[in-house]
């Protein structure tokens, strides 16, 4: 059924997300729509469907993006898993991407009003970049004096783990 303009997913379909990852995938957009659901099971479903789907397929890479600019908490948290599970395998985003607009958008997430897992978890996938932009690398490091210390730890590891 639609809401919003775009399809909700049925409790079946949610179900069917979360043993089948492939047919997660195919549904991300509804997925990441589910973890805001007024539905408590339909946001554990969505929640335990993207756990279960492991890194994306370059092509939900734009889903996620938009999220961490319009998503909530929940939504930015679940983008910036699934963009930090894609940088685990890959060096470089598709052509029609950029990578320092990538690293750009993940460090808006910190400027958002957002919570505190949110941010940890944007720098987390920051830290799984094999090479940070020197932007990048800058932005972070104005944010380690005033971030709270789990923050700080993981802006240190993203930092180490890109060499500059």
């Amino acid at each position: 059924h639609e809401q919003g303009g775009s399809t909700v997913l049925t409790k079946k379909e949610l179900e069917r997300c979360v043993q089948e990852p492939k047919f997660a995938i195919e549904n991300l957009p509804q997925l990441l729509s589910a973890l805001i659901s007024d539905d408590e099971t339909d946001q554990n479903y969505a929640s335990e469907a993207l756990e279960n789907c492991g890194a994306p397929p370059s092509i939900a890479l734009a889903t996620f993006l938009e999220q961490l600019r319009s998503g909530d908490s929940t939504q930015v948290y679940w983008a910036c898993t699934m963009l930090g599970r894609w940088f685990m395998l890959n060096a470089k985003p598709p052509s029609s991407m950029n990578l320092g607009d990538m690293q750009r958008q993940l460090c808006q997430v910190l400027h958002r009003e957002l919570e505190i897992s949110a941010k940890e978890r944007a720098v987390w996938a920051l830290g799984q970049i094999q090479q940070l932009e020197t932007s990048t690398r800058e932005a972070l490091e104005l944010q380690l004096e005033n971030a709270p210390p789990r923050i700080q730890r993981l802006i240190e590891t993203a930092l180490q783990s890109s060499p500059a």
